[in-house]
């Protein structure tokens, strides 16, 4: 079946989009932020993408829209193909669907029909919400008792360029309603950790008491973390739902891992930590440090993170030093001050670990899995081996249990991950003095795999320190 209509949202779109809405979530905005959240890179809009498709819709003039139904089901990442299909159409009712990586990432359904001659909640006593571009962070416990009015742009919110078609049928000030249930969820509650998965309105002929959106939380869960939300203003009254996702996983302070590392009894390593930024590798470092060893940390995006690891160790009396380093680039070049001197290389380099997808096997993803997991770190090994000039050389290649235990959607990176023990294993037989470990490990709790219902993963200190306690010695 042909789309309806396709695009591609660009980071151009995204910005055109906060303007209008107010919603400013780093999560569409910054791929630095966006990276330490569970959509791993940046995505859309969830609320912009709904608009697009009701515009589209609007376009095929079957009628005035009474009410608007959709389920955001999966993120729609930027500068992806994103297509809008009608699954079937009467007189009274479209279902449609916007589908990108071969998923249905957002299901509509709209009402056709005149509005409804309901009469708003009066929401008069309803306290303002004042917003800039800082997302809120309130706890679950708190959002319950959250409220507000949001209120429109000074000025022209520009709603009849982005979605002409569907101010034609709605009206420019219901569009801008909507638009702002957008900013009430990804800035106010749940906030900055927010992730919007229900969005159901219908036009009314009652207006607001005042310009403006006004909003109610109720009904906090913790057990999936999720809130409700109820809003109403400027011909339009509706309900919302949104789930408060994981904040990104810190790694410990040097000052926590005082008692747990014994000073010294990893003096005289010196340690190269390739992605050292956050995740597994930061912890590494931390732990390392504090221990006594010298570290390099690398990272590639990360510059403020990996200068914040080592300015933590740098405060703790340990030596640091951070180094850009992409490893698709001349790692020679890149780490010459470092690969000479590194008696311990610590691998921590991979793409995203998770990525939705209705394929069983992505062969693109195995290819930048193997690119990552194999190609490059034999790059490594080789130059680090030869910069080492005949020393003993330690290097730690994590795996993981995925190659047993198989979890869904991670065939890709399981292979390649056992790609990569085979060559850790013929790489130590064809050099002497070079030792790797490769031990499987569980899930750990980084950034990656914090999700928002309670999945267990282990503590990085706990699965490292042992690991690097059972490590070869500086020679």
């Amino acid at each position: 079946m042909n789309p309806l209509a396709s695009r591609r949202f660009t980071p151009e779109d995204q910005q055109a989009f906060a303007r209008f809405s107010g919603d400013w979530n780093p999560m569409h905005l910054d791929p630095v932020a966006a990276r330490r959240t569970q959509a791993g890179e940046a995505v859309i809009h969830g609320v912009g993408g709904l608009l697009w498709a009701l515009d589209r819709l609007a376009g095929e003039q079957r009628g005035p829209i009474a009410r608007v139904r959709a389920q955001f089901r999966k993120f729609i990442y930027l500068d992806r193909p994103v297509d809008l299909h009608v699954v079937r159409s009467s007189a009274e009712e479209i279902v449609a669907e916007l589908r990108s990586d071969g998923l249905t990432a957002t299901a509509i359904t709209v009402t056709l029909g005149e509005p409804a001659g309901a009469v708003l909640e009066s929401w008069e006593d309803l306290p303002p919400t004042p917003l800039d571009r800082s997302p809120r962070v309130p706890s679950l416990e708190q959002m319950g008792a959250l409220s507000g009015w949001v209120v429109p742009p000074a000025a022209d919110a520009g709603a009849s360029g982005m979605f002409p078609v569907l101010c034609g049928h709605l009206g420019a000030g219901r569009v801008l309603a909507v638009a702002q249930m957008s900013t009430v969820v990804g800035m106010a509650c749940p906030g900055l950790h927010s992730i919007f998965t229900e969005l159901d309105f219908e036009a009314v002929t009652g207006d607001a008491p005042r310009p403006g959106l006004g909003w109610r939380a109720e009904r906090p869960d913790p057990r999936y973390a999720r809130i409700d939300l109820r809003f109403g203003g400027s011909g339009v009254r509706g309900a919302a739902r949104a789930l408060v996702r994981p904040a990104p996983v810190d790694p410990p302070t040097m000052a926590s891992l005082a008692d747990k590392v014994s000073p010294g009894e990893f003096a005289g390593r010196q340690a190269l930590i390739i992605g050292g930024s956050r995740g597994l590798g930061a912890v590494t470092a931390k732990l390392l440090a504090a221990g006594g060893a010298r570290t390099w940390v690398t990272y590639l995006t990360g510059a403020a993170e990996a200068q914040a690891v080592v300015a933590d160790i740098g405060a703790a009396g340990g030596r640091a030093t951070a180094i850009g380093c992409d490893i698709d680039g001349d790692l020679g070049a890149q780490l010459a001050g470092a690969l000479p001197e590194a008696s311990h290389i610590y691998y921590f380099a991979t793409p995203g670990i998770f990525r939705q997808s209705a394929d069983a096997f992505s062969t693109d993803r195995f290819e930048a899995f193997s690119q990552a997991y194999v190609g490059r770190f034999n790059n490594l090994c080789r130059l680090a081996y030869a910069a080492r000039d005949g020393r003993a050389l330690n290097v730690f290649y994590p795996s993981t249990v995925a190659i047993t235990d198989r979890p869904r959607g991670m065939a890709e990176y399981a292979a390649s991950k056992a790609a990569g023990e085979v060559l850790c294993a013929d790489l130590v037989k064809a050099h002497a003095g070079l030792a790797i470990t490769a031990p499987r490990l569980p899930r750990v709790l980084t950034d990656q795999t914090a999700s928002a219902l309670p999945i267990r993963a282990a503590d990085a200190v706990d699965v490292m320190l042992p690991l690097l306690r059972a490590e070869r010695g500086p020679p």
